[in-house]
């Protein structure tokens, strides 16, 4: 009776310490995207440009509620904050904004926020003071009002 109690309590143990490792894995999965935007100067339309997407979108396995993109971002004829280097950001289902922030040599450079859906095909940032990208007006309008209020 012992030794079967001792064997379900390790086997116990085992499954949990597994299913603790299995969580922490992420699903990967390459991105090479371009997706066409609207730039927005002060509350005008201002022209059209393209963005391109180059990294990796990470999924937790369990919570698919949580993603973390690693990469690049660049766009046609605008210059991002902090283009060149490398872009990480992560998305909580909870969150109103996602948080990116540039790194460069393993240094945090620039934060900002940007709205983005799981599929990385609708978005609007902030790509320089006043002026943002965005796939819509309502996301820019959005955007706009969270950098106003500070958030």
């Amino acid at each position: 009776m012992k030794n079967t109690v001792k064997a379900a309590l390790v086997l116990l143990i085992v499954l949990i310490a597994g299913l603790s490792i299995f969580s922490k894995l992420m699903y990967e999965k390459e991105i090479d995207r371009s997706i066409p935007v609207t730039i927005y100067r002060d509350g005008e339309a201002e022209g059209k440009s393209v963005v391109h997407f180059f990294g990796k979108l990470m999924t937790d396995r369990l919570s698919k509620e949580r993603q973390v993109f690693e990469g690049d971002i660049v766009m046609n004829g605008y210059k991002i904050e902090g283009e060149g280097v490398s872009v990480r950001w992560s998305q909580e289902e909870k969150q109103r904004a996602d948080r990116a922030v540039f790194v460069q040599q393993g240094r945090t450079q620039k934060g900002f926020n940007a709205i983005i859906d799981k599929d990385m095909t609708s978005f609007a940032m902030r790509i320089s003071p006043g002026r943002y990208a965005a796939t819509s007006e309502e996301l820019y309008e959005a955007m706009a009002k969270l950098n106003w209020e500070g958030n």
